[in-house]
């Protein structure tokens, strides 16, 4: 079950809450009408509640019960909408608070109702996987996967109220079959390639490429300031000339994850320098869940190029400086990716909204020598902890050919063959990525191999096999 945006989510809450406030003016409103009190005197326009209903009385009168004489000087004139004939009581309010709505599978969640409102006599649960509870406060366990949470609390004399809240156990989407693709937002300059173009209904993520890391821990968006209006617009008149921003699509789709690229090939040089300590981690990850939330986006993909070394320098001419490399890098890359984890989890359990974690990945090397580290004082990755922090690794293999590529041919260069290639990206797969994943270090744990499609159209290319 995927969410709403944030973006829409948040307008249509903001709209709720108007109309909740009107409707609670409203219901104020009907309470100011006293009670009918048949030992108090009342004049013509005088309202009162009697048995679920406002009346006004059309004369003076004491003593005159409303409605028992219909020609009597009570005029009834609508359903009291806050009494309703019980008395004034209204029906019970069901809710709850949760310990946690993202659990790892097996651990327990705690489920507190005492925040429902009412006369409540009973509290009932259904989990979403069958098992049902009763009580104020329950327990439950779940194994991995997504679940909706419903509370059922009753009156004595009948009336009910429901509230649910969908609980993701584990990162389920660590084991979904992806086909990921790049947006580059230079392409609306070389191509007239804007986000309306991108064939959304083929690919299951989108990552905007790219951000930028800056050597204070800070995050901003590459290109003028032209060119970023194709991944936000603060104004109606921004963005591209045909369709919507990127930001703007992730607001409305829900078949398709939106995500920020951070890094990348000529933009990796403030890495080092970002993860150096934790004041600079920390606003490294909070920039990311600012980004994350202004632009509707699902999630963050971490492309440093690469911790330890082997990356971008001044001769390239992509670039104009020497990445900053320095002895640690690999396991600060562990600290950035842990520190952007746990803000970002924070960020989706602060919001009611949304039912589903934000997710976290990064662009890693296929080439064991860099994986292993270019520099004194990096032993290679520590993939044993990435892969409890990230979704999935995304292993480049790209990098293997080039954008003058004919078609796609994805290279056995993986393999140490640069001189074979291999047609057709299933049987990439099935030949390379189980070598190129355990040469890298990776083994059995989530990883997207990453293979270029060159000059031909998604939809000649198969379908992803997780």
């Amino acid at each position: 079950m995927k969410r709403t945006r944030r973006t829409v989510l948040k307008n249509a809450t903001k709209l709720s809450a108007l109309l909740a406030s009107i409707g609670a003016s409203t219901a104020a409103a009907a309470q100011e009408h006293p009670e009918w009190d048949p030992e108090t005197v009342y004049t013509s326009g005088d309202r009162v509640v009697y048995d679920g209903y406002v009346w006004e009385a059309q004369w003076w009168t004491r003593g005159d019960e409303p409605g028992a004489d219909e020609w009597g000087p009570w005029d009834q004139i609508e359903e009291n909408d806050g009494d309703n004939g019980d008395g004034g009581e209204s029906g019970p309010t069901a809710q709850f608070s949760v310990s946690t709505q993202f659990p790892d599978p097996g651990a327990e969640v705690t489920f507190d109702a005492s925040d429902s409102e009412g006369k409540i006599e009973s509290y009932e649960w259904a989990f979403g996987d069958g098992t049902t509870a009763s009580g104020e406060t329950v327990t439950r366990a779940f194994d991995t996967g997504q679940y909706d949470v419903t509370l059922t609390v009753e009156t004595a004399d009948g009336k009910t109220d429901t509230h649910t809240i969908t609980i993701t156990a584990g990162r389920p989407s660590a084991h979904e079959n992806r086909v990921i693709a790049y947006y580059r937002q230079w392409a609306q300059y070389d191509r007239d390639y804007v986000p309306g173009d991108i064939p959304f209904d083929k690919v299951t993520h989108v990552q905007y490429a790219f951000a930028r890391p800056e050597a204070d821990g800070s995050i901003n968006l590459v290109g003028d300031s032209y060119g970023q209006q194709m991944f936000y617009a603060e104004k109606d008149w921004q963005g591209p000339d045909r369709g919507k921003t990127f930001a703007g699509y992730a607001a409305e789709r829900d078949d398709t994850k939106f995500v920020l690229s951070i890094g990348g090939w000529g933009d990796s040089e403030n890495f080092s320098d970002a993860a150096l300590t934790q004041e600079k981690r920390e606003r490294f990850a909070s920039n990311c869940v600012d980004l994350v939330e202004k632009a509707n986006l699902d999630g963050i993909d971490i492309d440093w190029e690469f911790p330890g070394g082997g990356g971008c320098t001044a001769d390239d001419p992509v670039c104009d400086v020497d990445n900053a490399v320095r002895e640690g890098d690999q396991e600060r890359f562990t600290l950035l990716c842990r520190e952007v984890r746990k803000q970002l989890d924070a960020a989706a359990e602060a919001d009611p909204e949304r039912d589903e974690p934000y997710e976290l990945s990064a662009a890693v090397s296929p080439n064991p020598e860099i994986v292993e580290g270019k520099t004194a004082g990096n032993d290679g990755l520590e993939h044993d902890e990435l892969s409890d922090i990230l979704d999935f690794a995304q292993v480049m293999t790209f990098d293997y050919r080039g954008d003058l590529e004919r078609d796609d041919r994805p290279s056995r260069a993986a393999e140490g063959e640069p001189r074979r290639p291999v047609r057709g990206l299933r049987r990439l797969e099935r030949s390379v990525r189980p070598r190129v994943l355990g040469r890298a270090g990776l083994g059995p744990r989530p990883a997207q191999h990453g293979g270029p499609v060159l000059r031909t159209k998604l939809d000649r290319c198969p379908a992803a096999r997780g």
